[in-house]
């Protein structure tokens, strides 16, 4: 499907400075901002507005990762969209705001980065952050017959993989025991891909959710 062009892109503009150290994340969240339509580019701006006031008295390591986690929720966003979903950004539903919500697709999906450093095995924050979203979010996608989906980024230098996360799931007994889980992406950065993707992506379905969605992402 194709995705038509979005309006009003050049109208795009933040005022986020020392949002992150990084300049190259700037450019990148501003160019992912103008592939987004209203109501999703100003909640979007709304989240770059929160992350950097949160930071402002943690320092510039704290702005840096909080930068970092919102690009990987936009950088999902717009993964979806080049698919032909239509994902909105923080639409709030029974009191929650997940992450990205497609109403024609009947799905919710909330992202998180499993970071470098921490004190527990990367594996053991995939399941634990999961299970955490699983108590929110399932009896929402339960009342509102939603697909429900957790996206992990694994940041590099954490060293989690595709294998890891799948591991993860099936140890921790995500699938086994939580049918509203409709599935859960992970990705990653990816300098290799010869499509010119910057990212990797692999879904993992589970086989025994009450609601099943194919994402080929």
């Amino acid at each position: 499907m194709a995705i038509p062009p979005y309006r009003n892109a050049s109208m795009t503009k933040l005022v986020f400075s020392h949002f992150a150290d990084n300049p190259n994340l700037h450019r990148e969240i501003r160019s992912l901002l103008a592939s987004f339509d209203e109501p999703s580019r100003s909640r979007m701006r709304a989240k770059i507005r929160h992350d950097r006031a949160a930071a402002r008295d943690q320092g510039t390591e704290q702005a840096d990762a909080n930068a970092r986690h919102t690009h990987h929720e936009f950088v999902l966003g717009r993964q979806l969209q080049r698919r032909g979903w239509r994902p909105e950004y923080n639409r709030k539903i029974d009191g929650k705001t997940p992450d990205w919500y497609d109403e024609r697709a009947r799905l919710i999906l909330d992202v998180f980065t499993c970071e470098r450093g921490g004190t527990t095995a990367p594996a053991g924050r995939v399941v634990a952050r999961i299970a955490g979203k699983i108590r929110k979010y399932a009896q929402t996608a339960r009342d509102h017959g939603l697909c429900f989906v957790v996206a992990v980024y694994g940041d590099r230098l954490s060293g989690l993989t595709a294998g890891d996360c799948e591991r993860a799931i099936h140890e921790g007994r995500l699938f086994a025991d939580h049918p509203d889980l409709s599935g859960v992406i992970f990705f990653t950065a990816d300098d290799t891909n010869i499509d010119g993707n910057a990212y990797a992506y692999t879904y993992f379905s589970n086989p025994t959710a009450d609601r099943k969605i194919v994402l080929a992402v």
